[in-house]
């Protein structure tokens, strides 16, 4: 098992030049002492010159709060502040007995001011050696928040060695990933960093105005993709739809902003009027009014890099999108405040189109809410899985839920709250002990499967993709139940077969959204043909009433003596309240 860290997650030693002379820093949130020393004085221009991705950096592994062991696998890279509950107790909880499975715990350091795509690369790289370093037939990965972009396109990276590490790996689960960014990120753009919201340390490191967020995370392409994208599933609203909103100033509510065309994230963060991009304008190239000759020089270069990082980022997103392992979990969290989007407020700013003002003309408010962990709000965090989140109280089991969600948890204490190493271990039991069919793996021919039973879904669903999940979730739960599950869509969802197939178990999935009676009747028989159980459920969106599927499903099961049939009415409930 391999623990990827988030945004400056790994200790680092970094040298840069300061006034023509190379000076070391360290990167250590657990030292307190070393952090005032090497950052507590440095302004936001000396800070860009340390964070910069072209800096020479090394990791920092210095510890003596691990042991030999635990370093020679990576531990004292990462702060033992924030990570080392984690790994300690998922390396205390790593073998079980009764099964004889052994997974050693490893933690992944990176320059996280480097592209992720460039730590991607070598993630792959250093995943190889802990399989041959442990002759391991299979390897897992959990991430904190930036991580998971790091985990996720490692799977993504061209090559023979990208197809061996997706075919070894077992599990993958993410801890507060940004999957569509954070809006925190725009906003400090916009406002700067801010004392009593942001909290002190941020504001040390950061500083307090716009042009110091700006000088800082144009150093760091990392740091531009955390920026809110529109990687989003064709059909669906985007982080932007979600993250920029408008009030016009006349008492009402706030509305989304309506973005001219297929604009995207380049056009918005480039914007010198409404919406406001990152800079009062990015590509403007002269100095601004009233800076000192020092610090304006500072941003003009630091506008420039961000055009680019801004691009690049862009592409990054495209890229990635919302692609991930199909044996992958989610654990996030809310009830914390959270920016969830931004405001701009302006007495003439239209709901369409973009009006010639300046930023200075706009009113910009922080649209915080508790539906977050205080830095992603739960509509990026659970945007991978078009699934609900299952409350981590409600102890559901992983063959039927990919989603869960804390109460309360913070971002930065989310890989050493209780909760959520709660929720881990049920994931890391549940991969130990399950049969690689019940993962989802593509393991095909397998001996001597009795065919038990078959089960037959019948769903009108609005959405394909969120029955596909639907689907796969129930196959799981069936097969977890000794159950034989093949899921077989038509070839018109728009769903792709390999995605929902559990290999060798039956399942014949049927369609029926504008199923009249007589249809419906015909299914229902059918799957009676093949199994003595058949599970119907009704989609939100079906053409037949609720009562109507009970009165011609029983019928039907009546004419089938020995046949079992479970009707579930409304499918739009989450499939852990089903009540199988």
């Amino acid at each position: 098992m391999v623990v990827v860290p988030g945004m400056m997650g790994t200790r680092l030693r970094i040298t840069a030049n300061v006034k023509g002379v190379l000076e070391t820093r360290i990167w250590d949130p657990d030292n307190d002492s070393v952090m005032t020393v090497s950052w507590g004085s440095v302004d936001s221009i000396e800070m860009r010159n340390f964070l910069h991705h072209t800096a020479p950096a090394e990791i920092y592994g210095h510890a003596t709060d691990h042991s030999p062991e635990q370093i020679s696998r990576g531990w004292s890279a990462l702060p033992n502040s924030y990570y080392g509950a984690m790994l300690r107790s998922l390396a205390e909880h790593h073998l079980d007995p009764a099964i004889g499975i052994e997974g050693p715990v490893y933690a992944f350091g990176y320059d996280w001011r480097q592209d992720n795509a460039v730590s991607a690369e070598k993630l792959v790289d250093f995943a190889h050696e802990v399989i041959a370093r442990e002759d391991a037939e299979g390897i897992a990965f959990v991430t904190h928040s930036m991580g998971g972009y790091v985990v996720r396109q490692a799977f993504e990276v061209k090559g023979e060695s990208n197809r061996a590490l997706r075919m070894k790996t077992v599990a993958v689960v993410h801890i507060g990933q940004p999957v569509m960014g954070a809006p925190v990120a725009y906003r400090r753009h916009l406002t700067g960093t801010k004392l009593f919201v942001d909290g002190p340390i941020m504001y040390g490191l950061m500083g307090g105005e716009p042009e110091d967020t700006l000088r800082i995370f144009s150093a760091m392409p990392s740091a531009m993709q955390l920026l809110p994208s529109d990687g989003m599933r064709k059909g669906t609203d985007g982080a932007m739809q979600r993250m920029v909103r408008i009030h016009r100033g006349d008492g009402g509510d706030s509305v989304p902003y309506l973005f001219p065309g297929a604009k995207k994230m380049k056009w918005l963060y480039d914007q010198k009027v409404s919406p406001p991009g990152l800079a009062k304008n990015l590509r403007f190239t002269q100095a601004i009014p009233d800076m000192s000759r020092r610090d304006a020089e500072a941003y003009v270069v630091a506008r420039k890099e961000a055009v680019v990082l801004v691009e690049r980022a862009e592409e990054f997103h495209e890229f990635l999108r919302l692609r991930h392992h199909p044996a992958t979990w989610t654990i996030s969290a809310n009830g914390v405040l959270t920016d969830t989007w931004v405001v701009f407020r302006h007495e003439s700013l239209e709901l369409e189109g973009v009006n010639e003002m300046t930023i200075g003309d706009i009113e910009i408010a922080m649209g915080r809410t508790s539906e977050g962990d205080g830095t992603v709000p739960n509509w990026s965090a659970e945007a991978l899985i078009p699934l609900h989140a299952a409350p981590a109280t409600k102890k559901i089991a992983p063959a039927l839920v990919q989603q869960y969600r804390v109460a309360g948890v913070e971002h930065d204490d989310l890989c050493v709250h209780r909760s959520v190493l709660d929720v881990l271990f049920q994931l890391v039991d549940f991969v130990l002990k399950a049969p690689p069919w019940v993962l989802g793996l593509r393991v095909r021919g397998l001996p001597g499967l009795a065919r038990r039973q078959v089960l037959a879904l019948f769903k009108s669903m609005t959405s394909a993709g969120r029955s596909a999940a639907i689907e796969l979730r129930v196959a799981r739960w069936l097969a977890e139940s000794g159950k034989h599950v093949v899921v077989n869509p038509e070839p018109d969802d728009g769903v792709s077969r390999a995605d929902l197939t559990v290999n060798g178990l039956d399942v014949d999935v049927k369609y029926s959204d504008s199923a009249g009676e007589v249809r419906l009747r015909e299914h229902i028989a059918e799957g009676f043909k093949q199994a003595d159980e058949v599970i119907l459920v009704r989609g939100t969106d079906a053409k037949l009433t609720p009562e109507e599927y009970e009165t011609i499903g029983r019928d039907v099961e009546s004419q089938h003596p020995g046949k079992v049939l479970t009707i579930i009415a409304e499918a739009k409930l989450p499939p852990w309240e089903w009540g199988f």
